[in-house]
């Protein structure tokens, strides 16, 4: 609030109050009147307050002078009024009277005279002013008591003696009262105490309302001695003379107070004493001296005014003498102070606050100041200040930026050495300057030189506002001795910093050295260096910048601050540097860089890079490895100036220290890097070895790039060189991210759609890029952008120069891969390579092994896969599909006839017309000789049949030429559907083998679905024996020629035994199914062209157990089983596999046995030749009664001789295989 603003609402606000109460107590008083007398008791406390307040608030601009005459001024304005209003004759009492007119001039001289004495007590001008005020106010005292002894002389006076004295004892009141509240205001409760404030205060309402009484019954005519009025007087009265008294005991010691509090005490304490005795002497004078007594009552009143005078004089001087000696003592207390503030140990900012107020102490003025230079002289360092105003520190803190010289006492004070003194109106100082100090209230000023050992550290300069008392030469000596004191205070304080600071930067450097080793990941250990590092030199901030030479980009890698700053630059944040080119200079030039905010020679580009969030100060060190720079060490502060050169030694230690950080974080990342990239290349190596999914192995290969090599996402394409396409097939992407154009399946695209692919494919180089750069085409740049993608390395796969592929990898950050991720993209590109050149191998291995040689068509295995396949696909899928199984018609005779060539050109033939018939879907495979199989997918028993009377009608109009003849084609076909006739694959084969049959026992060229369904559900003797016969054809074929004859001759020699026809039918069925067994008994063993070892023959052996449990599952064939299981049994019980003798062995078992060893031995085998009639013969009559039955050898011989010689023979005829199946 602006000071006329105060001024005005203290002098009309009481005005506004008094004028209410008036009204409420007066209210038939003139309104003229009211507002008089409001005014005059509102500027008779404002002024006289006002004069109190103005001689104590720091930056006044006028002396108490000139309050004093504007409360004379305000006085007489309130007077004129009341008189003037007097002389109108509006009041009914005589007016205006001399006791009026003496009292109303006596008031503002008593008021002011008052308070200009106490101003001398608390430390204003010297003393013999206060002794003229204390003159002035004796004299006042003298003219009031004069016209108060006029008054009582004068009868026409209307005021008596006891109204005289009360408003005597009202206004003295008044203004010991205001005193009072004053002190206690401003030095507060230290001063007096509340308890004498509270009276006081008591006292100041009860005077008050006296006095409004008073008014009111004096001018209405009731006033008279002894009413209510006087007790209120006397009551206020005592009141503050105890407020007095108990301030005078109070102030005898306080353990808070100040040495110039104390002084102050003391000198109102005398004030206090001094109005004590004139109120204890007027209360004397009331009660003695009755009205008549007029001259009694003067003399008394004289008497009074003499004491008053003597006591206010005495103060005055006593004052004068307390100043002197406080002063003295100041002055010693602050050398003392400084003295000891040398060999303390009190920061720098401390240390200057305490040394400012000592100076203003010592020299005895209310402003003081301390500028510190820097170590070089060329700027203020830090500054302090001492009883500034907010204005005046604003404009003190604004004139330390002055560059030192532009004061001429500061030019003198550096080139003597010695205090000076400076005049505001000094040659040499600028207007603006001049300005500057007029604004503060610098009339003068002292300026004293900080020495330490013969050097100006700074200066210091003390003076009041608006003072222009001259510094006496106790003031300069004073001024001298505590500069001194100061000058090595702050030395010995700088020297303590020092070897603080020196033992904080070994702090640091050892935390950094602990930090550099501290772990193995570089960003820790740079976050760790950082933290370490902060408080060195001053820095507020500090953090570590990497620098990549190759793409001209700065990352910061820890940024570091203290707690109440937020920083300037987050970590993680990438920035090219080619814009800022001082940055630049840095790193190329390797040398530090230190900027300050307030330096005209700064940069722009520095500028605008540091000079945000508050930061003024930087400092750059690069960071060196050898003749490499890998990055920077960043200090900053808020502080102007913060960093020096002498700063870059103990910096230079924390950067080599973090460069070694940075260098083994570096070699230990890359070994790890190595490492993982090795264990990365060994597991797909492992699984491009081991694995045959070209998918799954791919898939592999990708998310081993992602994370080793630097990339976040890697993409794996085969090239079609035939077709100029490329096929996704995998990709892997770190966590979180999930580009839109990749999908979990195969998709074919054309490579001219994407240019740097269809570069790589043709340099069949690597391809790296920037999805930003130039020379990126516009199209596949937006398909990159589309999936946050910005780095590109595309690497072909080769085998021999040839390109199956490509190689992606991909990055979310724009910033090229490196030398260590190309490498490591070559390795897996290698290795990419091999899985697909080995898998596209493995592949045409397997169909070849899945194909049939002579046709080209699936082979047995194959097909039986592929009806597996279909199996599981209808289970999981429903539906149905067909089983065509196709048999050449009289194959036998087109190798018999025309040969064997001639055979494979007819299977060749049919091969091509199954190709023709079926759909791409269907498979077909070649069963087994002159049979083959047809999965038919989705077919229906009716699609099936429609397929097969093509088959059918195509075979009829085929032809196989061989040489001048065209041979017919003519084919047997037996269905089976899926779930309908049966639900696993050997039923469906069974079934379509049954319909086969049936096909072919009705002449061939047909098709048949074999049996009602509803019967096939329990699988038939006859369809599971012919399934069972097929396969053992299909193992071996001379199994099934071994079988054949077993049959025959088993059947045979039965018959000439005349057995029974269920035993003869068991034999037929045990002929065929003797050795089915060996379907378990592996193909090398069976082929094996030489003699079988031990092992082998006991594996060979275990046909047998085989083929009992095959034949033991099928219904109705117990004498069957009987047959099987005993056919390699021998007579003397040495056979296997139950090892029983004689006729413990079944007979057909005996029977099956001599037919079985004969066919053997009249058959080649891979081992031997087959034996001689004759020979064989002679082995049969050898093993009687050791491996045969001797009962059976003549009559089996005799049989054998009759087939041999083609005698006739009594032959059993056979039933029908249709009646097999019901035999018993």
């Amino acid at each position: 609030m602006p000071r006329s603003t105060r001024i005005t609402a203290s002098i009309l606000g009481p005005a506004i109050a008094i004028t209410i109460l008036y009204f409420f107590w007066l209210p038939n008083m003139h309104h003229a009147r009211i507002v008089a007398d409001g005014l005059f008791v509102a500027v008779s406390g404002t002024a006289t307050l006002a004069c109190l307040i103005a001689s104590r608030v720091p930056g006044s601009r006028g002396t108490p002078w000139r309050w004093f005459a504007g409360g004379c001024a305000a006085w007489l304005a309130g007077s004129l009024a009341w008189i003037l209003y007097g002389l109108a004759g509006i009041d009914p009492v005589p007016f205006p009277s001399l006791a009026d007119i003496g009292y109303l001039a006596f008031s503002p001289l008593f008021a002011v005279g008052l308070v200009i004495v106490l101003r001398a007590g608390l430390g204003g001008p010297p003393t013999r002013e206060a002794v003229f005020d204390s003159i002035v106010v004796a004299a006042a005292v003298g003219g009031l008591l004069f016209v108060g002894l006029v008054s009582t002389i004068d009868s026409e006076v209307r005021y008596d003696a006891l109204s005289l004295a009360g408003s005597l004892l009202w206004q003295t009141a008044t203004i010991a009262i205001i005193f009072l509240c004053a002190i206690c205001l401003v030095r507060g409760s230290r001063i007096i105490g509340r308890a004498p404030l509270a009276l006081a205060l008591l006292g100041l309402v009860l005077f008050t309302i006296g006095n409004i009484i008073y008014s009111r019954m004096a001018l209405t005519g009731g006033y008279t001695s002894g009413n209510p009025i006087d007790l209120s007087w006397q009551l206020g009265f005592l009141s503050l003379t105890a407020a007095a008294f108990i301030a005078r005991r109070s102030t005898s010691a306080h353990p808070q107070r100040t040495e110039r509090e104390d002084t102050l005490v003391s000198y109102s304490r005398s004030v206090a004493t001094a109005f004590a005795g004139f109120a204890l002497t007027a209360l004397a004078v009331y009660g003695a001296l009755q009205p008549k007594s007029r001259l009694g009552l003067a003399v008394a009143a004289g008497v009074i005014g003499i004491m008053l005078a003597i006591r206010l004089g005495y103060a005055a001087l006593q004052g004068d003498y307390l100043v002197r000696r406080t002063r003295e003592r100041d002055r010693l207390a602050a050398v003392v102070s400084a003295s000891t503030a040398i060999a303390g140990s009190v920061p720098t900012e401390s240390l200057l606050d305490q040394l400012v107020a000592l100076a203003a102490k010592a020299v005895g003025r209310e402003r003081a100041e301390i500028y510190v230079y820097t170590r070089d002289g060329g700027r203020v360092e830090s500054a302090a200040f001492h009883g500034f105003t907010k204005t005046e520190l604003d404009i003190a803190r604004r004139m330390s930026e002055y560059e030192i010289g532009v004061f001429p006492a500061e030019n003198r004070v550096l080139a003597t050495q010695r205090p000076t003194v400076e005049q505001i109106d000094e040659p040499g100082i600028s207007p603006d300057v001049v300005a500057d100090l007029r604004a503060m209230g610098k009339e003068q000023t002292l300026v004293s030189p900080l020495l330490a050992h013969g050097e100006v550290l700074g200066v210091f300069a003390v003076w009041s506002p608006f003072d222009q008392t001259p510094f006496s030469a106790a003031d300069i000596d004073a001024a001298a001795i505590i500069s001194q004191q100061a000058g090595l205070a702050i030395y010995n304080a700088r020297l303590l910093a020092d070897a603080r600071n020196t033992a904080a930067e070994q702090a640091a450097l050892l935390r950094v050295s602990q930090a550099s080793v501290s772990s193995t990941d570089m960003t820790e250990v740079l976050v760790a260096i950082a933290r370490a590092a902060l408080g060195v030199a001053g820095a507020e901030a500090c953090g570590v910048d990497l620098w990549h030479a190759d793409t001209m980009e700065v990352e910061v890698v820890s940024e570091e601050t203290i707690d109440d700053w937020p920083g300037a630059c987050p970590a993680g944040t990438r920035y090219q540097i080619a814009e800022y080119p001082t940055m630049l200079s840095v790193f190329r030039d390797q040398r530090p860089l230190v900027l300050s905010s307030d330096a005209p020679d700064v940069p722009e580009d520095m500028r605008d890079w540091f000079f945000t969030d508050d930061t003024h100060s930087v400092l750059i060190y690069p960071l060196m490895i050898g003749a490499e720079c890998l990055g920077a060490l960043n200090m900053y502060s808020r502080k102007p100036r913060a960093f020096s050169l002498a700063d870059l030694g103990i910096v230079q230690e924390i950067a080599d220290k973090a460069a070694l950080g940075v260098q083994s974080a570096r070699l230990l990342a890359s070994t790890r890097r190595y490492a993982a990239e090795l264990a990365a290349l060994l597991e797909v190596s492992q699984t491009v070895v081991s694995g045959y999914d070209i998918d799954s192995m791919l898939l592999a290969v990708a998310r081993a790039a992602v994370g080793v090599a630097g990339a976040e996402g890697c993409e794996i394409e085969l090239y079609d060189g035939g077709t100029g396409t490329l096929e996704h097939v995998a990709h892997f992407f770190m966590e979180g991210w999930e580009p839109r154009t990749f999908v979990q399946r195969r998709i074919s695209y054309p490579l001219n759609a994407w240019p740097a692919s269809a570069k790589a494919i043709a340099t069949r180089a690597p391809v790296g890029f920037l999805v930003n750069d130039a020379d990126v085409d516009p199209d596949e740049r937006r398909k990159y952008l589309r999936d946050d993608i910005c780095s590109v390395l595309i690497m072909p796969l080769l085998i021999d120069d040839v390109p199956l592929g490509l190689l992606s990898l991909y990055s979310r950050n724009y910033a090229r891969f490196g030398n260590e991720t190309l490498r490591f993209a070559q390795d897996l590109a290698a290795q990419a390579a091999l899985a697909v050149d080995r898998v596209r191998l493995i592949s045409a291995l397997q169909e070849r092994a899945d194909t049939d040689g002579l046709t080209g068509i699936r082979n047995h295995r194959a097909v039986l896969e592929a009806l597996d396949t279909a199996i599981a696909r209808a289970r999981r899928l429903g539906g149905p599909f067909s089983v065509l199984l196709l048999d050449i018609d009289n194959f036998k005779l087109f190798n018999d006839t025309h040969g064997h060539l001639v055979g494979d050109q007819v299977l060749r033939a049919t091969t091509a017309l199954l190709r023709a018939s079926v759909r791409d879907i269907d498979v077909v495979g070649r069963y087994g000789g002159d049979e083959f199989l047809v999965v038919l997918d989705g077919a229906s028993e009716h699609d099936a049949e429609l397929v097969a009377t093509r088959l059918l009608q195509e075979a009829e109009r085929t032809t196989v030429i061989v040489g001048d003849l065209h041979l017919p084609l003519k084919l047997s076909i037996g269905i089976a559907v899926y779930p309908h006739h049966a639900t696993n694959r050997q039923d469906l084969i069974s079934f379509a083998d049954g319909g086969l049959y049936a096909a072919k026992e009705a002449g061939g060229g047909q098709a048949r679905v074999h049996g009602d369904p509803a019967e096939m559900r329990e699988p038939t003797t006859f369809g599971t024996l012919m399934g069972l016969v097929r396969a053992v054809d299909r193992k071996d074929r001379y199994t099934k020629v071994h079988s054949d004859l077993v049959t025959k001759i088993a059947v045979r020699f039965g018959t000439e035994l005349q057995l029974e026809r269920d035993e003869l039918e068991a034999l037929a069925i045990a002929g065929q199914l003797h050795d089915v067994g060996k379907i378990a008994v592996p193909d090398s063993i069976l082929r094996k062209p030489d003699l079988l070892n031990s092992e082998e023959t006991e594996i060979l052996r275990q046909h047998v157990v085989f083929s009992e449990l095959m034949v033991k599952g099928v219904p109705h064939l117990a004498h069957v089983t009987a047959a099987i299981a005993h056919h390699h049994e021998r007579w003397d019980g040495t056979g296997y596999p139950h090892g029983v003798a004689g006729n413990d062995i079944p007979l057909l078992g005996r029977i099956m046995a001599l037919a079985d060893a004969w066919s053997a031995m009249t058959h080649d085998r891979p081992y031997r030749k087959r034996l001689s009639h004759e020979a064989a013969v002679q082995e049969v009559r050898q093993g009687a009664g050791r491996q045969f039955d001797p009962q059976l050898v003549e009559p089996f011989l005799h049989m054998i001789e009759c087939i041999e010689s083609e005698r006739p023979a009594q032959v059993l005829e056979l039933p029908a295989p249709a009646d097999l199946e019901v035999a018993g």
